[in-house]
Formats: structure tokens, C-alpha cells, sequence
């Protein structure tokens, strides 16, 4: 019986802790014209969106209570969420790099660093060629395909291509992307194309988080190591 009282003080304790930290969050400054939006839902997913001059971040994923006014969230995308391919080919004498997005909006943009074996100084170029052949062969298809097909192209990213001129074997590939890093290391070094196909997220602003801890403080709540608090909304 006691053990079964207890129980329910625990469940009825963190129901209520994740009951008052629900709500909708805001903070906007006007000099700089900033603006941050919070929404903890019940149901313990979340929605974050940052927004200054050109930039527009969307997040989203899900969040659970600590206590002591403290809740974690972890987005529903991830750096790592990608896959890849190595292949070898005798005809191409530069290494060769494909970044494929799966859907619009999840590919690195065109200002990503991407550097291999962890040297800054050994960047991969962009490779205008071959994105020009894949942009005559995509016209020829939007021309000749079905309505659906051509739905389907306009909802993908293009792909970009990178070229490196081997002085070296590859270990890896280093892509910095949304002020964050990713290393993908490389299997067989002798590999002469790489294909990359990412699914970081679908806004190129996406702020990851992996458990990140929000600190509730009354009407405010800030994100561990972040001086902005946002203000609980009034339902």
C-alpha cells in the first residue's frame, strides 16, 4: 500500500512539473530585431523558431521535464542523419563528391565548409562541370516526365558536387554546416567518388539540439549557457 502511495506522489509530482513548464515562450529585441519562440506542448513535443534579417529557423522534436524548473529537449534531426556511399572509378582521375539531400532544403548550402582529413587548407572545390550536366539532364526531364515526376524534382534539392585532385588518401571528410561540425570518415581511401547523401534537417538555420537543458525561472525560461530569456505567454 505505501509502496503504491508513493508511486503516485511521484507520477502526480512530475506530472505537475511538466504541466507548468507547458506554454508558449517569446523574446524579441527591437535594435536588433530578434526573435526567439518557444512552444512546450503537453503531449511533449516542441517547436523552436529564431528569426533575424534573412535568417528563419524552424525546429522541432521532443521535450521532457527534469525538475526544478529544468526540461530538456532533443530535436528530431540530428548531424548525424546521413548516409554514404564510396565508390571507385578508373575513368576519374580527381576524387569526386556528391551531396545529395533527400528532401528540399536538407543539403549543405553552397557557404558549408568542407575540408578533408581535418586540414582547412584542403578544401574541395566545387566541380561547375558536372553540375552543369546534371542541370541539362534534370531540363530534360522536367520536360519529357509525367506531372508527378516533376512535382518530385521540384520538392528535391539540386545536388552539389565537389572535386579534389588527390595528393593524398582520404581519411575523412570534415563538413561545417549551421555552426556545427560534422566528420564523416572514409572506409576505403582509395575510393575515387564519394556520395553523400544528407538529411540534417529541412531549414538550413535548423539550431541542433541533443538534450539540451532549458532553465525555467517564474515567467522566463533561457537555454543553459544563454543570458536571453524568453517570457511565458499568457493563454
Amino acid at each position: 500500500m505505501k509502496a503504491s502511495f508513493l508511486l503516485f506522489l511521484i507520477l502526480s509530482c512530475f506530472a505537475y512539473d511538466s504541466n507548468a513548464q507547458t506554454g508558449i515562450y517569446k523574446y524579441a529585441d527591437k535594435s536588433t530585431k530578434a526573435e526567439i519562440e518557444l512552444n512546450l506542448r503537453r503531449d511533449g513535443v516542441f517547436f523552436y523558431s529564431y528569426s533575424k534579417d534573412w535568417t528563419n529557423c524552424i525546429t522541432e522534436g521532443k521535450w521532457r521535464p527534469l525538475g526544478s524548473g529544468k526540461v530538456i529537449l532533443t530535436t528530431a534531426h540530428q548531424l548525424s542523419d546521413y548516409s554514404l556511399e564510396e565508390l571507385e572509378d578508373p575513368k576519374i582521375k580527381h576524387l569526386q563528391v556528391i551531396i545529395q539531400g533527400k528532401e528540399k532544403g536538407q543539403s549543405p548550402t553552397s557557404i558549408s565548409s568542407i575540408f578533408i582529413n581535418e586540414d582547412e587548407t584542403a578544401l574541395l572545390e566545387m566541380d561547375g562541370e558536372s553540375g552543369l550536366k546534371m542541370l541539362e539532364e534534370r531540363q530534360k526531364l522536367m520536360m519529357a516526365a509525367s506531372a508527378e515526376i516533376r512535382d518530385s524534382l521540384k520538392n528535391t534539392d539540386l545536388p552539389r558536387f565537389y572535386k579534389y585532385n588527390k595528393v593524398k588518401d582520404i581519411k575523412s571528410i570534415t563538413i561545417e554546416f549551421d555552426q556545427r561540425e560534422l566528420i564523416i570518415p572514409i572506409k576505403n581511401p582509395k575510393a575515387t567518388q564519394i556520395i553523400i547523401t544528407t538529411a540534417f534537417a529541412t531549414n538550413a538555420a535548423y539550431h541542433y539540439m541533443a538534450g539540451v537543458e532549458f532553465i525555467a525561472d517564474g515567467k522566463f525560461i533561457r537555454e543553459e549557457g544563454s543570458t536571453i530569456k524568453l517570457k511565458k505567454q499568457k493563454r
